[in-house]
């Protein structure tokens, strides 16, 4: 465990060194921001509306509004800032032959996935971290109910925790950082697209399938509020799956 913590360490230091990890932060804020921004105007005009249409009043709360559509949106960035986070972590320790020395050394096969993966989630809980300036303001001009604000939160740290552990396993396969942002971006959209296709199809066991396969539609359930039981499982099953399939990778690397 001393090995995973010890790369950890590395990798989360890594992404504030580096220009590429400053250059994820500020997107992530600004495009956080940027949304926050529209959703609050719209969120007013609407709330003038309502104040001479009583009809425009039904279903208008600062939750749904607001707090739904800034982390329903979050979610597509996410989709690209993942692969940019990820796409480094295993490819240029392959192109700089730093994984050789990984590999030879007394460190486990698991300590360096769960050591890099870990460092990535530490980098999302300091992005997620940041934005909480704009939650303070949220609360001094409305009454966001709390528990739907955690519950959009935690959907969104495990999304981001789905789309590392994947991109991780992908990016295994190269040692170019460009294919390994590549492939795993288009894997992403893939399964964001599989969650439009469910909502489009026949309603049957195809349109179950493919809703149930797509982590989007876990993820907006998530978002209402609501943390089911079957929406943690599909999270937790998703990424250790990727996290066992990476880690065996690497041992097929250690074993080459």
């Amino acid at each position: 465990m001393n090995g995973a913590i010890a790369i950890l360490k590395r990798e989360t230091s890594a992404y504030f060194t580096t220009a590429i990890g400053w250059m994820l932060l500020l997107m992530f804020i600004f495009i956080f921001g940027f949304f926050f921004a529209l959703s609050v105007t719209a969120f007013m005009d609407y709330s003038q509306q309502a104040a001479f249409n009583p009809m425009a009043a039904e279903g208008l709360n600062v939750n749904a509004f607001v707090v739904q559509g800034v982390f329903g949106n979050m979610a597509v960035v996410m989709l690209l800032v993942s692969p940019g986070m990820v796409m480094r972590l295993l490819a240029e320790d392959r192109k700089q032959k730093s994984m050789e020395l990984l590999l030879t050394s007394p460190i486990a096969s698991w300590e360096i996935v769960l050591g890099k993966f870990l460092g990535s989630m530490a980098f999302v809980v300091a992005m997620l971290l940041a934005t909480t300036p704009y939650i303070a303001m949220l609360y001094t001009w409305g009454e966001p109910d709390s528990g739907v604000l955690m519950a959009n939160y935690i959907a969104l740290l495990a999304l981001s925790a789905l789309l590392i552990s994947v991109n991780l396993f992908l990016s295994s396969f190269t040692e170019n950082q460009v294919v390994a942002f590549v492939v795993g971006f288009g894997f992403n959209l893939i399964f964001w697209v599989v969650g439009w296709a469910g909502d489009m199809a026949p309603a049957g066991a195809i349109q179950a399938v493919l809703q149930t396969a797509a982590f989007g539609s876990h993820y907006t359930e998530m978002i209402k509020g609501l943390i089911r039981i079957q929406d943690i499982v599909y999270f937790l099953t998703f990424i250790g799956f990727s996290l066992l399939a990476t880690t065996q990778r690497v041992e097929a690397l250690r074993w080459r």
